[in-house]
């Protein structure tokens, strides 16, 4: 598992999150964190793995809300 209990509470999760809510300021590029919706869901081990298991739609559905939200939020 990429994304471990253990460490939730990591300074390294904490640094990367902050990293990366510079660059969406500096760019102005929104940036979802979606890991805490998934990491104590099994979908982390091989055969049920959320980018190879043909059942594991779960990401796929976020990602879309994720995408109408912003064609809604940026059309012209």
């Amino acid at each position: 598992n990429p994304y471990q209990k253990i460490s939730v509470n990591n300074e390294g999760i904490s640094d990367f999150k902050k990293m990366l809510e510079g660059f969406s300021d500096e760019y102005e590029v929104p940036v979802y964190f979606l890991h805490d919706n998934y990491f104590e869901m099994e979908i982390w081990r091989d055969n049920v793995h959320v980018a190879v298991h043909e059942d594991a739609q779960i990401f796929t559905h976020d990602v879309l809300k994720i995408i109408i939200q912003e064609l809604k939020a940026n059309v012209i």
